[in-house]
């Protein structure tokens, strides 16, 4: 049990830090406050197994299940890296995993747009790691899901993240 409770809280601290990564500048930048999403549309996981957060250093929006301790976050960043691609894009997100093994990426439709879907096991600072990313671009701004999860991704975790991606709806233009 101590173990676990170990395993635990070093993987929410870890959780802070990808967070704060995927907030930050990636290519080659310091972090800095970035235009955000005016607002957007998607439905969120079951209130039953998942908790809203809200923000989270510096997320859009971030959600927890408590029973499995996976996290479910969405971040926007607009009017930029619009000349780097979702490949390089991804890539910069997994920075944080010193090693790592994309288990499968496809690109994928959402929102009528090409995004980018990678599943990888990972470790950081000794703690094991699954996580799924997904990088999508729309109306001049980028918007990074992932769904993080201590040790494997259960299947009703996955479930409920992709039931939030394939929701999402961004049909508005910044003002």
């Amino acid at each position: 049990m101590l173990f676990y409770m170990k395993q635990t809280m070093k993987f929410n601290i870890l959780v802070v830090i990808l967070i704060a990564l995927l907030n930050a500048c990636s290519i080659g930048g310091k972090l800095r406050e970035d235009l955000k999403a005016s607002s957007y549309d998607y439905d969120p996981p079951s209130k039953a197994n998942w908790r809203k957060l809200g923000e989270r250093a510096g997320s859009d929006i971030a959600f927890a299940n408590p029973k499995s301790g996976a996290t479910i976050l969405i971040n926007s960043t607009c009017f930029r890296y619009q000349d780097s691609s979702l490949k390089s894009l991804s890539k910069n997100l997994l920075s944080p995993l010193g090693k790592y093994e994309i288990i499968k990426q496809e690109n994928r439709e959402i929102n009528k747009r090409k995004a980018l879907w990678t599943h990888v096991k990972g470790e950081i600072d000794g703690v094991t790691v699954e996580n799924i990313l997904l990088v999508h671009r729309k109306n001049q701004c980028l918007f990074d899901f992932a769904l993080l999860s201590p040790l494997a991704i259960q299947k009703a975790d996955q479930l409920a993240f992709e039931n939030l991606v394939n929701s999402f709806r961004y049909d508005r233009w910044i003002k």
